[in-house]
């Protein structure tokens, strides 16, 4: 109660967005009423408006609120996929089997890591925005529009084609994203410096493909592969080793008589 007032008190609970002092009952002949104008009425009123005022900062100063709020959407859903696809990897280098092990499960240790820093800048960028970044499980299967991945325990060069479509998709969606947040250059650089990061372990990723792909061609397959990157006929080669050999012989058998 404010000095000088002879009314008894009780302070009543008050609604959201009301002014506490209108919620003050006074009981008891004669009593007053608190003075709008006395300083200590006026302190509480500029604490209550100035809480209030701070709660307007909604985004970074000289981007649009609207904007903000379109960019935190597709954020989102890049950060989903950014979760899912640091538990993909994982589960891949859990489940890999065959030649080119150790070095694939290696591999994937060092682009989860990549993608565990990209996941963390952009949940960042998104609570600098004014965003909240939603990366419980639940959120990552309420945003997904992808299968799940599919393969369990399988081969190396199972596991990297079916990581190299998922590549695929991620980038695809990173790069909509650039353009859908051209109104705030700095989430449109964290944008594309994500997918740089992204396309470089798709080309490790590819890289393997091909190193490893002559172990699963069959003996006819790899005969075509052969003369498409030497420009040789097998067959006449075969041929002129079988003539040299038989020429050898002959020549050996001469220096024998």
């Amino acid at each position: 109660m404010i000095p000088g007032s002879r009314a008894l008190a009780v302070w009543l609970p008050s609604e959201p967005g009301t002014d506490p002092l209108e919620h003050r009952m006074t009981f008891g002949l004669g009593a007053e009423t608190e003075d709008p104008d006395h300083p200590e009425t006026q302190h509480r009123k500029r604490t209550t408006t100035m809480s209030t005022e701070s709660n307007l900062h909604r985004t970074v100063p000289g981007l649009d609120s609207k904007d903000a709020s379109k960019i935190v959407e597709v954020a989102q859903t890049r950060l989903v996929s950014l979760l899912d696809l640091q538990l993909t990897l994982k589960h891949i280098h859990w489940n890999l089997v065959g030649p080119d092990f150790l070095s694939v499960h290696e591999m994937l240790d060092t682009q989860v890591a990549q993608v565990r820093e990209a996941t963390d800048e952009l949940a960042e960028r998104m609570r600098t925005m004014g965003g909240v970044p939603a990366g419980t499980p639940g959120a990552i299967v309420e945003h997904r529009t992808w299968d799940d991945y599919a393969i369990g325990r399988g081969l190396v060069t199972q596991h990297l084609r079916e990581l190299d479509s998922v590549y695929t998709g991620i980038i695809i969606d990173h790069r909509k994203a650039i353009e859908a947040s051209a109104a705030d250059p700095v989430t449109e650089d964290l944008f594309i410096k994500q997918t740089a990061m992204l396309e470089m372990a798709q080309w490790f990723v590819r890289s393997f493909i091909e190193s490893t792909s002559a172990q699963d061609l069959s003996d006819e397959d790899l005969r075509r592969l052969v003369e498409h990157k030497t420009g040789m006929d097998l067959d006449e080669v075969g041929r002129n080793i079988d003539e040299m050999n038989r020429v050898g012989a002959n020549i050996s058998g001469e220096g024998a008589i």
